[in-house]
């Protein structure tokens, strides 16, 4: 989010109740794609649960994280997100592999936790933030078990550059990126499952 001065942005995250106007007191709430949509179906393909997205506890807040120096990241306080990020994150990755991988049927309460037949797909979001250069960044590690068995695993990481200054280009951007990553994540698990059907296949 690239404001005029550096001194507008400190302005904007940390503002001063003694001289801030009616509007600039106001909270505002930001969505990623799909997270207040209503969950849809979760179909009758071969069955991969999700276990719930894990992150470091300061990413995992209602508060948007913002790089504003290199060496300084700043927490909003008016400006959050509708849920705790991994809430939002969560749901969001079962939504976009759905959509992208419909001969399967994912979700977070499909298998019993530790069903030894059953693949589990584990998320670790490492970054999720806007930078003071006007781009976002977000990265995550994920993998496939099944049982105590890993079955593939990787990491993946987006640039995105914001369309122009404030919250909504900066949430835009992230949304962008995630999606992106959403995307490379479900060919990598069209190969990683496909592969584990053709093993079963074979020691049948």
């Amino acid at each position: 989010m690239k404001f005029p001065a550096i001194l507008s942005l400190t302005a904007a995250l940390v503002l001063s109740a003694g001289c801030s106007s009616s509007s600039e007191s106001l909270y505002h709430y930001y969505d990623l794609d799909g997270f207040t949509r209503q969950t849809v179906d979760a179909g009758s393909g071969k069955p991969v649960r999700v276990n719930n997205v894990t992150l470091p506890d300061y990413l995992d807040t209602q508060s948007i994280l913002f790089q504003t120096g290199p060496n300084e990241v700043t927490q909003t306080n008016r400006n959050k997100w509708i849920a705790s990020l991994g809430s939002i994150l969560t749901n969001s990755l079962v939504l976009r592999i759905r959509k992208n991988l419909p001969e399967y049927s994912f979700g977070e309460n499909i298998c019993v936790q530790g069903r030894d037949d059953c693949p589990v797909l584990q998320m670790n979001v490492r970054d999720f933030r806007g930078i003071y250069d006007g781009t976002v960044h977000t990265e995550f590690d994920w993998q496939i078990i099944r049982g105590r068995t890993l079955i593939c695993h990787g990491s993946i990481s987006r640039t995105e550059n914001q369309n122009g200054d404030g919250y909504d280009n900066l949430v835009e951007a992230l949304n962008k990126a995630w999606k992106s990553s959403l995307d490379d994540l479900s060919d990598n698990l069209r190969t990683c499952l496909g592969r584990l059907e053709k093993e079963d296949r074979e020691r049948e």
